[in-house]
């Protein structure tokens, strides 16, 4: 690295020698020769010797230094750094001049540079070339014009260059030889057209060959001097290529008789040669396939594999084998082996496609098989027994896990279970030398478990030694699940096709029963080996045997692939019974033909007999529904029903007295309803016969006989011509219903099976029992129908009559009270005028009572306030309330008791005294029977209603009895019976007497008024005290007989009769006016006439009274008036009463929370009295109000309020 860091900076060492050499002589020189005149002359030669030896780094470096050193030692000013225009460019002409010496001195340094390098390099090329042509057989040389050696380089034989050397080819070779030479030579010199030949030369008996190159040598363009040569010594070529000449001509031998193609290409891929077998592959003669590309005469060839592969071995000379096929149509195969070399490619090559097809047969085969194997899982194996190992086929892994090892590999993979078995077989083939199959598990790897079947035999060698065993194997694991599910699925099928609940049979394509389960047999009655003898046309109903052929012809020629069909099978008992029938055909996988037929029969009877029960029901509700003439509807019906269910059938009604009368009798044949009309004429239906029928009939119950037996017959007729006809009717099944509905029985209808061969079943009784029902319902829907139409006439009279009944009082007591406003009257006349409206008033207030208690009894909350009551006072105070009307019509009122009607024959009446004063209260001694336990006021009700009606319905100067007795029935009553001769009841009104709304027509209320409640009430009064009512009459006109029948206490005691008194008889609110005096009432009512009149009546005893509209009014005045007692009105707006008493009942005592109140209303049910004590009132007056008893109700919650004081 030093030596070269010194030989880089070397030369610029010597630049910088030079440049101070030349300045330090200039400045020496200086004073002699003045050189600030020439400031730059000696750095001249600093520049160029360093230029020179340097090159043109050190001799710009020089230049560089060499300025500035003379600008600064020899330009003015002197030794100091500054410089003058002309100074500067003296310089600056200076360093270019420098610069251009610099680059003459580096170009001539490099040009010498390449003369140096090229000189040695000729002098080694020099030697290299003496060398090679020293060693070689190549001899350069050079003649002249008269062709005598100038030069010469490894003379030809032993001749050294200096005796060839001036002399010419006459002197060196003998004269053919030099002749031959010298006129190739000469013609060069001639023509100056180089030479290039071969010559043959013999020199010691031994002959060489060379290949002349003659080359003329000109001093000009036209002038020839001389020639120059080169022998090339080719003897061992030429003696090689006569090897080869001859090598080829025998490999042609051998490549035109060999049976594979074979051809050679040049680089070019052109063909140099073809034998006789290419020729005939290609179809190509050699003339005109030699010269010619390869490719181009191919065509098809490019882009094949075997393009490629010639490719690739040309490009990488190295030999390849091809194999493929030419991208031709023929489908041919060909194998190549090409091999490259410096001048082409050889390749020989066969076509293989006898070998591929024979391959691919092969290995299709091959194929096949191991598919075959894999398919049937089935594997070949071989055991030697010499060496105990065991080879097996490909797929043997697959199946079961093992391919090859020792026999003690194989039996380890056996179930331990199977072992032992397959050693014995395999001991017995050994010995039987005969072929062995067995089956047994085999384990594999994975631990699941296979059944294999073996088949195989032992093979011997020539010692007659067990040598081998060879066999297969099959993997039956598979089989034998599927023969296990097979199994499994035969027992599953036998059983479902012995236990099914539809039948299922396999019949041939002609129709014949080949199989045929028990459900089938079941269904058409014959057994099984009876079905497998018949055909099924034989058991199918004639109707339907057309459109099951035509069905079957459709499957069997494929236009349908199965049916299914509704049809009628014939029993074995000749009875018909529906089945729905589902057929396909099983059909032969080879043949395509059929090979039988699956049957599929579901008995339908039960559901096509539902379907025309629903039918038949259906129409039956429409005949019921259509009309309210149930007679017309009944006999339709009966028509319907025959024949679904039965021959024939028979309507009955039962009358109102109880005689049943026939409606219709419907019969399949017309004979057998003659002779039915005819039975029933001569034994017409009698409710009252005492046989079972009538009795079940009677009782609402059906009769059902599935079968008839004869004693039926015998038990039902009335005598022999009966039984005759009952017998020539031939009924074998019955079926009778009553026509029952809401427990009355409204007649039967009866339906019986004869000639049909048929027979009732229990879903036959039922849907008649349904039938039955609803013609029952129908007939009592028609009769209550009438009777909602007799009801609403019943009930627009009662309105009317009601209407009339309220507005005749209401007439009379405006007509008067707008008399009495308009003018005064005599003291007599007003007196009328006030008891007329007196007494409508209490006319209508009785209207209402009644009402009132029809509405209790409707609801069931008429109560009864129950006291030992003496009937005699009852009967005695009604008998005093219509004194009056009976002196009126002078009608005589008589009151008979009678001690005791059972017991004496000859009863000894006690007639009272009926004009004794009404209020003079007498004690009178009577028998003590007379005594029942009663609410006295309805008690009273009951008498006063039937003796006022009585008097109302008498004429004038007529009698009327009131008979009081005692019967034992075995009970012991009281009896008391109304006896008039008035107008009487007619026989067809008798049964509606006691109705509610009923009376005999409009007449007898425009007569007599009334809203024909009574009697109704008073039958349910008297039912409510345990006894009865009833009316007699002979009829219109000839009086009417009521008897009240009330059970008499037990023990009678003897009683003092004590008249009761009327309403309002014990006190008189004017009496005493001053009753009240000093007493505070808060009266609260919105209707101001109400309030008027309660407070003029309060005032007029004596006390002071409040009296508001409102209850918030009421709770103002409350606490400042401080009431005694309050009296308040129910109905009233937004705050009622109800609400007024729980506001104040709220209040603590001092603010009035105890105050006693009279609840004043015209709400005047038991209901409504309840609420009011439950809300808090102490009493509960109905309007219209007696004076007198709110004067008595008034003073009575005073003095109960003083007492708790």
């Amino acid at each position: 690295m030093a030596n070269l860091a010194r030989r880089q900076f070397w030369p610029y060492t010597v630049a910088v020698a030079n440049v101070v050499l030349a300045l330090a002589l200039m400045l020496g020189f200086d004073q002699w020769l003045g050189m600030k005149t020439t400031p730059f002359l000696l750095f001249f030669g600093a520049i160029v010797l360093s230029a020179w030896y340097g090159g043109l780094k050190p001799g710009l470096l020089a230049t560089a230094l060499s300025a500035t050193l003379s600008q600064y030692f020899f330009m003015y000013p002197l030794q100091q750094w500054g410089i003058t225009w002309p100074d500067f460019i003296r310089t600056m002409i200076f360093i270019l001049e420098g610069i251009c010496i610099s680059l003459l001195c580096e170009a001539w340094k490099l040009e010498k540079q390449r003369a140096t390098i090229n000189l040695r390099q000729l002098k080694l090329s020099e030697e290299r070339w003496n060398l090679a042509f020293s060693n070689s057989n190549i001899t350069v040389f050079q003649q002249d014009q008269s062709l005598r050696y100038q030069w010469i380089h490894n003379p030809v034989g032993s001749n050294l260059p200096e005796a060839v050397i001036g002399k010419s080819d006459y002197h060196l070779w003998t004269t053919a030889i030099a002749d031959q030479l010298t006129a190739i030579k000469r013609r060069v010199l001639e023509t100056g057209i180089p030479a290039r030949e071969e010559i043959c030369l013999s020199s010691d008996e031994t002959l060489n060959y060379y290949e002349l190159i003659i080359e003329p040598i000109r001093e000009s363009l036209e002038q020839i001097i001389g020639i120059t040569g080169v022998a090339i010594n080719i003897t061992e070529r030429k003696q090689t290529e006569q090897e080869l000449k001859l090598a080829h001509q025998q490999v042609s031998e051998i490549l035109e008789n060999i049976t594979e193609s074979f051809f050679a290409v040049d680089r070019d891929w052109r063909f140099t040669y073809v034998n006789r077998k290419f020729e005939e592959v290609a179809g190509y003669s050699r003339t005109e396939l030699l010269g010619k590309c390869i490719w181009e005469k191919f065509p098809k060839t490019v882009n094949s594999i075997f393009y490629k592969q010639y490719h690739q071995a040309v490009a990488n000379q190295t030999p390849v084998t091809v194999e493929g096929q030419v991208n031709d149509d023929s489908e041919r195969w060909f194998i190549g082996h090409a091999y490259p070399s410096g001048e082409g490619l050889a390749v020989y090559f066969q076509e293989i496609s006898d070998r591929k097809r024979t391959q691919k047969i092969l290995q299709e085969t091959q194929e096949r098989l191991g598919l075959a194997l894999t398919a049937a899982k089935m594997m070949v194996w071989d055991c030697d027994l010499t060496t105990q190992q065991v080879v097996c086929s490909e797929n043997s892994q697959e199946i079961w896990g093992f391919k090859q090892g020792t026999y003690q590999d194989f039996l380890n993979l056996i179930h331990p279970d199977d072992r032992e078995s397959v050693l014995q077989v395999f001991r017995n083939a050994v010995v039987s030398q005969d072929l062995y199959l067995i089956e047994y598990r085999l384990i594999k790897p994975d631990g699941t478990i296979c059944w294999l079947r073996s088949q195989g035999r032992v093979y011997f060698n020539p010692q007659s030694e067990p040598e081998r065993f060879l066999g297969v194997s099959f993997d039956i694991t598979e089989p034998k699940e599927m023969e296990e599910t097979l199994r499994e699925s035969e027992q599953r099928f036998r059983a479902t096709f012995n236990q099914a609940a539809v039948g299922i049979a396999q019949v041939t394509v002609e129709g014949k029963f080949i199989e045929a389960n028990p459900a089938l047999c079941k269904i058409t009655g014959y057994s099984h080996q009876e079905l497998r003898e018949m055909n099924f046309q034989e058991i199918t109903h004639p109707d339907d045997l057309v459109q099951d052929w035509a069905l079957a012809k459709q499957v069997l020629a494929r236009e349908i692939p199965g049916f299914s069909l509704e049809k009628r099978y014939l029993r074995k008992d000749n009875s018909m019974t529906w089945v729905n029938l589902t057929l396909s055909v099983v059909w032969d996988d080879f043949t395509r033909e059929p090979k039988y037929a699956v049957k599929i029969i579901e008995d339908i009877s039960e559901r096509k007999k539902v379907e025309a029960a629903q039918q038949f029901l259906v129409e039956a509700s429409q005949i019921l529904a259509s009309s309210l003439d149930y007679e017309a509807t009944l006999i339709q019906l009966a028509y319907l029903a025959v024949p679904l269910l039965g021959d024939w059938c028979i309507v009955d009604i039962l009358k109102d007295d109880g005689i049943m009368q026939e409606l219709a009798i419907v019969c399949l044949q017309p004979e057998k309803q003659a002779l039915l009309c005819e039975m029933r004429q001569k034994y017409p239906p009698n409710s009252n016969q005492q046989h079972p029928f009538v009795q079940q009939i009677r009782l609402g119950k059906a009769l059902f006989y599935s079968k008839i037996p004869p004693s039926l017959l015998e038990e039902i007729a009335q005598d022999h011509q009966h039984l005759q006809l009952l017998e020539r009717l031939n009924a074998n099944s019955l079926i009778i219903v009553p026509l029952r509905c809401r427990d009355k029985i409204f007649g039967s209808i009866s339906f019986a099976m004869s000639e049909s061969g048929r027979y009732y079943e229990p879903s036959d009784l039922s849907l008649a029992e349904d039938v039955a029902r609803r013609a029952a319902s129908t007939i009592d829907n028609a009769r209550l129908y009438q009777e909602t139409q007799q009801a609403n006439r019943i009930k627009d009279e009662f309105l009317a009559i009601l209407s009339h009944e309220l507005r005749t009082p209401l007439n009379p007591i405006l007509g008067w009270a707008k008399l009495l406003r308009t003018r005064k009257y005599d003291e007599e006349t007003q007196q009328k005028a006030l008891e007329i409206i007196e007494r409508n008033t209490r006319l209508q207030v009785q209207l209402v009572e009644d009402l009132l208690d029809v509405s209790r009894i409707l609801q069931g909350k008429l109560h009864l306030t129950i006291t030992p009551i003496n009937l005699i006072s009852i009967i005695e105070s009604a008998i005093e309330t219509v004194q009056l009307a009976a002196q009126a019509k002078l009608i005589d009122l008589k009151f008979i008791i009678q001690e005791n009607s059972e017991s004496c024959p000859s009863p000894t009446p006690i007639f009272l005294d009926l004009n004794l004063p009404q209020y003079l209260q007498k004690k009178l001694t009577i028998p003590p029977q007379f005594l029942v336990s009663g609410d006295s006021g309805r008690l009273q009700q009951i008498m006063w209603n039937l003796i006022s009606n009585a008097v109302k319905f008498s004429p004038k100067n007529s009698e009327i009895k009131i008979e009081l007795s005692v019967i034992h029935t075995p009970d012991i009553y009281a009896q008391i019976r109304v006896i008039d001769t008035g107008k009487g009841i007619t026989p067809d009104f008798l049964p509606y007497i006691f109705d509610y709304f009923r009376q005999a027509d409009g007449a007898i209320t425009r007569q007599y008024g009334g809203l024909g409640l009574g009697l109704a009430i008073v039958r349910h009064l008297v039912e409510l005290h345990g006894g009865t009512i009833s009316a007699e009459s002979p009829g219109d006109n000839q009086g009417s007989t009521f008897t009240v029948r009330l059970p008499l206490l037990n023990r009678p005691q003897k009683q003092e009769l004590i008249p009761q008194p009327n309403a309002g008889q014990n006190y008189d609110v004017f009496s005493d006016p001053l009753v009240l005096r000093g007493t505070r009432i808060l009266l609260v009512d919105d209707e101001a006439d109400t309030r008027d009149l309660v407070a003029f009546i309060l005032q007029q005893q004596g006390a002071t009274v409040e009296a508001v509209p409102s209850p918030l009014k009421a709770l103002q005045v409350l606490s400042p008036f401080q009431p005694h007692l309050c009296i308040f009105d129910i109905g009233m707006p937004v705050i009622d009463g109800y609400m007024l008493i729980r506001k104040i009942r709220s209040l603590p005592a001092d603010q009035g929370g105890e105050i006693p109140a009279i609840a004043l209303t015209a709400y005047a049910t038991e209901a409504d009295q309840q609420k009011s004590l439950t809300a808090g009132f102490q009493r509960h007056l109905s309007k219209p109000i007696e004076p007198n008893d709110l004067i008595a109700a008034i003073s009575e919650l005073l003095q109960q309020a003083q007492n708790c004081l």
